[in-house]
């Protein structure tokens, strides 16, 4: 958990330029993930539109609505394993955006550490400045980020809203063939393709929630802290530093 090293040149105005090609990078992945939202959001509106549409006007067999719950459940969990993906990169740039503040000299009231400070839990502790040097809290906030604890920025919530979504289906689907609703004749096939792809859905959206951001525990933070102050008043780690 040691600070990547650092160009013995590296003036305010190097980081000042860095700064702003983070910000442009943290601008994109930003923007990429909000229009998904709303692409998500399209994507389930045609689905249910056409797929409702035709059950009720067309009188269609219950099982025809099942197939759109099992597109839908399949987009939902695309969507949300491939948002949780472009979050991750985003989160990866934190350190970055730290070390340039620190170089210009921003207040930590200010900036990146003020918004993680306010929204990931446990994190002002260690960017509050008291007992950890700003070489140390990078050092900390790296590893939260690749331990995939420094924060979730809204995608919890719309993980938990996409599997009721899901569970939902699943419901719908367990209605379908565990009572007479549906018609006698429906094949094996229909009843395995459908439930593959609310399977999947289910798998990719689990996994989204699992697998990627979320937010730290107080335990996880205080233990990483004191792991970091460890490394840094240990022997070896100074004579290798001092090797350097």
């Amino acid at each position: 958990m040691t600070e990547p090293e650092t160009p013995a040149q590296f003036e305010p105005e190097d980081a000042r330029a860095l700064l702003q090609s983070l910000q442009t990078l943290r601008t994109h992945w930003s923007g990429v993930i909000t229009s998904h939202v709303g692409y998500a959001l399209i994507v389930q509106a045609a689905i249910w539109s056409f797929f409702g549409t035709a059950f009720i006007e067309q009188n269609r067999d219950p099982e025809f609505l099942l197939l759109g719950g099992a597109i839908s459940a399949f987009f939902l969990g695309i969507w949300r394993i491939y948002s949780r993906g472009v979050d991750n990169v985003l989160a990866g740039l934190y350190p970055s955006f730290l070390f340039c503040e620190d170089r210009m000299n921003i207040p930590r009231e200010y900036g990146t550490s003020a918004y993680l400070r306010r929204d990931v839990p446990h994190v002002g502790s260690i960017l509050n400045g008291e007992g950890i040097s700003r070489d140390e809290a990078r050092s900390i906030i790296r590893h939260l980020v690749n331990a995939k604890k420094i924060g979730n920025r809204g995608h919890f919530q719309l993980d938990c809203i996409a599997l009721g979504v899901i569970l939902i289906i699943w419901i719908y689907y367990f209605y379908i063939f565990a009572t007479s609703v549906g018609s006698p004749d429906i094949s094996i096939f229909f009843r395995i393709l459908t439930g593959i792809g609310i399977a999947i859905g289910t798998v990719l959206t689990v996994l989204a929630m699992c697998l990627y951001q979320r937010n730290p525990t107080e335990q996880f933070v205080e233990d990483t802290i004191r792991l970091a102050k460890n490394r840094c008043s240990s022997p070896e780690d100074s004579g290798g530093n001092s090797q350097r």
